[in-house]
């Protein structure tokens, strides 16, 4: 037997051929349907609601309005229906229940709603004064301060200040957002399109006031996520949950494409000003990172948007702030690469300048001011491999020898570099592992898998720890009854999934020898027709026990040509090389394909993602796939991608750092950068549109 992976995914042929049920293909007959009455204002009191024509509709069993829908435990999210307030427009203050969806959405059209409407707060330009101090930050508090950047400022050799803005994204996977909710007496299922799954039972649990051992929540395939199938969702899944138990019947939700955009939350708008001084040489001096970023008129969540300039380079003054204003726009909710990725973009645009204005080669600035431990929290890295990425990406690249220019009238070339950045996260997990008579392991895990591959990890990490073939490894996943397991949230999964697997093989390991097997007697024993004895294990992690005094991240460094029409203002990406070290890769295929679809995320952000919301009524203008840009096939280059050596002995993870969401980092920067260089004018407000192209080589032009 040898060590081996999976060479495609497990659920690959049952996807690709059609047989993989998501959540909105189960079988939900005689099940009501749900359909939702929203707020046609973005901010004020719903004065009265009149439901007498919906409730004639033939076919609907229940509406539930402002002031007679059932009640919802003491949650922290948004208690639908609980009071009279409407925080933002399409907020539910209705809901539906009938026997076809079309019948329950015909109804919800004809609830009428009398409203004391007020003028609603829309973007973050006009209310900058208002904006307060964020609460802490999922890594650490809103504002950090090390040296005195003020005063260093001041005392450098160059300095500059700078503003860039990144606007509100919406999720948009191809899967919507469903769920079959069905109740017997006090216990409660749920088969639901969630990254959270054990999170998603705890929350429901507490909606619904019964004991979270009263409730099972199942997800075993998801058709995407990126962060709005977590706690975004919970809200209607909270209020559709306590409508099914007052209905007395099981109940089918499934959000429609426009609904997605106001319901499950989105990436919240920001605004950085960041002031970098440095010596002649380009040492840094000062980082100063302030970011503004909206958020909810009754939240106060933020994505840690300036952390990035804490750590990634060496730099002895250093501030960041992260402020809130509150908005009549649908909550702030994390999505790929939260904070990183728009943190990213302000931080690696602000270091292009910098090097513009020092006459310093972009890549050798950086390599200039490499933090060599972690000067935030004083304390070494587990690993950082971030030079090698450079000389890696910069080789294959060929950044060296890169030459800028015009190609033909009005088309001009450009390159564009930038770092990238991912903390290490960790969650706790638990697996079981189950040894059958013919050979077969079974791996146990209640995660679940967003597409990303995890079920595929379940058997390799298995097969490389115990020496196992990787053809009798199963996997059995998706379903709160089995051992719990990490969400799939912060490139986490296989980082928490790792040290637990762990400990279950050297239980099992254990196991065997107490009856006198290993792995080589077993082999002879199947090649023998004998039957192998019944073995169980478990294993699993803790990192709040973890203590290992040391700092984790993924690093990575993109480097990106472009083509730009002057004429048209149409950018052209034509490459993009990129180097990753992410600790120990347990399947390099998957691990591809995460930084492939990051890069994508990346370039969506870069080039064409933008939620408009009316300034005056608060309400989406863009709610569709035809009105919200997003790349397509014809926009990508080709991706040259690199898998960089990063043993990491020391972070509590088995070596593993994860994988997902570093590809969305640093890229909308490299992108960006390459425009510079290509044109010299500079884009600081995403997305970088052929309009803002046009406008400023206007502006360039008369000055």
């Amino acid at each position: 037997m040898s060590a081996e992976i999976a060479t495609s995914r497990v659920e690959s042929s049952p996807k690709v051929t059609g047989r993989v049920k998501y959540t909105g293909d189960l079988d939900a007959s005689g099940y009501l349907h749900v359909a939702f009455v929203p707020a046609t204002i973005a901010s004020g009191c719903v004065v009265s609601m009149h439901a007498g024509t919906a409730r004639r509709f033939s076919g609907v069993a229940a509406i539930y309005t402002v002031g007679d829908a059932p009640a919802i435990g003491d949650v922290p999210f948004l208690r639908l229906l609980q009071d009279d307030r409407v925080h933002f427009h399409g907020q539910p203050i209705g809901l539906v229940l009938a026997d076809t969806v079309d019948a329950a959405r015909a109804a919800a059209r004809q609830v009428r709603a009398v409203y004391d409407a007020e003028p609603p707060r829309v973007g973050i330009r006009a209310g900058l004064s208002d904006a307060v101090v964020a609460p802490p930050l999922s890594s650490g508090p809103a504002v950090s301060l090390r040296g005195d950047p003020d005063a260093a400022f001041l005392k450098a050799k160059v300095r500059i200040e700078r503003c860039y803005t990144t606007p509100a994204h919406n999720h948009n996977p191809m899967e919507p957002h469903a769920a079959l909710i069905r109740w017997t007496e006090d216990c409660l299922e749920i088969d639901v399109s969630t990254q959270t799954l054990f999170m998603a039972r705890e929350s429901m649990a507490a909606a619904a006031v019964v004991p979270i051992a009263n409730v099972r929540v199942r997800c075993q395939f998801l058709g995407g996520g990126f962060g709005s199938k977590g706690r975004g969702f919970w809200p209607v899944l909270a209020l559709a949950v306590v409508a099914a138990r007052a209905a007395g019947r099981s109940v089918r939700l499934e959000l429609r494409r426009p609904e997605m955009f106001a319901l499950v939350a989105r990436r919240q708008m920001t605004r950085h000003v960041i002031r970098l001084g440095a010596d002649a040489e380009g040492k840094l001096e000062a980082i100063d990172h302030d970011c503004i970023a909206q958020t909810a008129a009754f939240a106060e969540y933020s994505d840690p948007n300036a952390v990035v300039s804490r750590t990634l380079y060496a730099c002895p003054n250093v501030r960041t702030t992260h402020r809130l204003l509150r908005t009549n726009e649908p909550p702030a909710n994390p999505m790929r690469s939260p904070g990183e990725s728009p943190g990213s973009f302000a931080l690696e645009s602000a270091l292009d300048e910098l090097a513009t204005e020092l006459r310093i080669d972009p890549l050798e600035l950086r390599r200039r001011n490499f933090a060599s431990f972690d000067q935030d929290a004083n304390r070494p890295w587990s690993s950082n491999a971030l030079q090698q990425c450079y000389d890696v990406a910069s080789v294959s690249f060929g950044w060296a020898a890169r030459k800028r220019g015009s190609l033909e009238t009005g088309m001009y070339r450009g390159f564009g570099m930038a770092s990238a950045r991912y903390p290490t996260h960790v969650a706790s997990a638990a697996v079981n592992l189950s040894l059958q008579p013919n050979g077969v392991l079974r791996v146990s895990c209640g995660t679940q898998d967003i597409g990303t591959g995890t079920a595929t990890i379940l058997g390799d990490l298995v097969a490389l720890e115990l020496n196992w073939p990787r053809q009798d490894i199963v996997a059995e996943w998706g379903d709160t009854a089995l051992p719990p397991g990490p969400p799939s949230v912060g490139s986490m999964a296989t980082a928490s999934l790792a040290p637990a697997i762990r400990m279950a093989c050297s239980s099992f390991s254990e196991e065997l020898f107490a009856l006198g097997l290993n792995i080589e007697i077993m082999r002879k024993m199947l090649k023998t027709g004998k039957e192998l004895p019944s073995v169980e294990a478990s294993g699993a992690s803790d990192p709040s026990k973890a203590n290992t005094g040391v700092s984790s991240n993924a690093y990575g460094a993109i480097f990106v040509e472009v083509v730009v029409d002057s004429f048209t203002g149409t950018i052209s990406l034509k490459r993009i090389t990129a180097a990753y070290a992410a600790g120990r890769v347990i399947n390099p295929t998957l691990a591809r394909s995460q930084y492939s679809g990051g890069l994508i995320f990346g370039i969506g952000m870069a080039l064409h993602e933008e939620t408009l919301n009316d300034p005056t009524t608060g309400a989406i203008l863009n709610p569709s796939l035809a009105n919200y840009m997003i790349p397509v096939a014809a926009d990508m280059p080709n991706f040259d991608l690199h898998l960089v050596d990063d043993v990491d002995t020391l972070a509590p993870t088995a070596g593993v750092k994860g994988v997902g969401m570093i590809g969305a980092v640093g890229i909308s920067a490299a992108i960006a950068n390459a425009v510079f260089d290509a044109l010299g004018v500079r884009i600081r407000d995403l997305p970088i549109t052929p309009a803002k192209i046009i406008e400023s080589l206007e502006r360039s032009a008369t000055r």
